[in-house]
């Protein structure tokens, strides 16, 4: 698991995904200068919702509302590094394909094998001595009915976190691929095509050239925020 504190992982839930609640601070107007991306915190966060069970109801809610600007090839991606991301990663999966949001099906799909050697024996008894939550049936996952509570207000509308964060704010003007990730990296202020390939995880070839048509867009006319302007 990674080494984050809990202090700076609340402090990211707050200013990246827009959650509400967790430890009594305020909700910043803008990103700011925190560097955490989307779905780098949601690895970080399904990786602690074991220690921290309020982190894994959260991250229910925030998928519920939020689950279509994700880029669900790069939380697997990410996901890779840490298996103990596995087992709530594959539940919020389940649950996004419940509310209509398809693309999270694959993510489901590659995560299955981990996901079933890693659910806390827990849930798998309380799920028993219950039910089993009905989008769970059927793919042996095991979480039992209201121990993920749906609370729209624990976490912001897309309307609010539109204006709280850049980089989701550019996944619903360019959608949640590469493209919108590349104008993210260059309103940043990152320039060299290497150093986009790492920060939004395609090729350095997809990069460059993304990179260049955006450019020339902005060549001709359009516009492009800036990491720390308002829109």
């Amino acid at each position: 698991m990674s080494k984050v504190t809990r202090h700076q992982l609340w402090a990211d839930l707050r200013q990246v995904l827009g959650i509400r609640v967790g430890s009594g601070l305020g909700l910043p107007a803008s990103m700011g200068d925190v560097d955490t991306d989307i779905e780098t915190l949601l690895v970080e966060a399904a990786a602690n919702a074991a220690v921290h069970p309020l982190i894994a109801e959260l991250l229910a809610t925030w998928v519920c509302i939020h689950g279509a600007r994700v880029r669900t090839e790069k939380l697997h991606a990410l996901a890779t590094a840490e298996p103990v991301s596995h087992f709530w990663l594959a539940v919020l999966a389940h649950l996004a394909v419940s509310r209509g949001y398809a693309k999270w099906r694959l993510l489901a799909r590659k995560l299955a094998e981990s996901a079933l050697r890693s659910q806390p024996r827990l849930l798998v008894e309380m799920a028993d001595a219950t039910e089993n939550e009905e989008w769970l049936i059927g793919c042996g996952l095991k979480v039992p009915v209201g121990a993920l509570r749906i609370r729209r207000e624990d976490v912001l509308s897309v309307e609010e976190l539109a204006i709280a964060n850049l980089q989701y704010r550019l996944r619903l003007q360019y959608g949640a691929d590469v493209r919108a990730d590349v104008a993210y990296a260059i309103a940043r202020g990152v320039t060299a095509s290497s150093e986009i390939a790492k920060l939004v995880h395609c090729s350095r070839e997809a990069a460059g050239r993304i990179a260049g048509e955006i450019m020339t867009a902005v060549t001709a006319g359009a516009t492009l925020p800036s990491y720390n302007q308002a829109p």
